[in-house]
């Protein structure tokens, strides 16, 4: 017979892991925003044709790499600064660590959350890797944090290279 209390508690885990792993994609998709918004700022285009111009990059690595190249188009040897190359490589690590929680399976027994790690065509590689509902969290609330870092970096190199809006 089914014991309702472990029911109970396994419903309110599943519940807390799929509320972080959705914030975490929130989070996510409000940052992309950003960046395809700083890329259709770079190449100088109305949001109209920017947008139909970032729709076109394939993927996210492609993104940062159109962010990198009008970088330089814009102000020569900032894709090659140290910082600027920092900034990438987070948001890179950022990129690979929301794609582990956001498509890798997810196992649930009473009190423990498994990820189990996905390749291309959906097949597993070695796994499960224990993760906590707090893990997720803090990796929503890192993106979270760092979209806002971003957004005052973007503020700081549009504005020297005179393509914020309203200058």
């Amino acid at each position: 017979m089914p014991d309702s209390r472990v029911d109970a508690m396994m419903e309110e885990q599943n519940a807390r892991l799929f509320c972080a792993v959705g914030r975490v994609s929130v989070a996510w998709t409000r940052f992309e925003s950003y960046l395809s918004e700083t890329v259709r700022m770079l190449a100088g285009v109305d949001n109209e044709l920017g947008e139909c111009i970032t729709a076109q990059i394939a993927s996210f690595d492609r993104m940062l790499g159109a962010l990198s190249a009008l970088s330089e188009m814009r102000c020569p040897g900032t894709a090659n600064e140290s910082s600027f190359m920092a900034r990438l490589h987070r948001i890179q690590s950022l990129a690979d660590r929301r794609n582990r929680v956001v498509n890798d399976l997810w196992t649930f027994d009473p009190g423990i959350t498994n990820r189990w790690p996905a390749t291309a065509m959906r097949t597993r590689q070695q796994g499960p890797v224990p993760t906590t509902t707090s893990e997720v969290e803090a990796l929503a609330l890192e993106i979270e944090n760092f979209s806002e870092v971003f957004l005052d970096f973007r503020r700081e190199f549009l504005i020297s290279l005179n393509l914020w809006a309203g200058q």
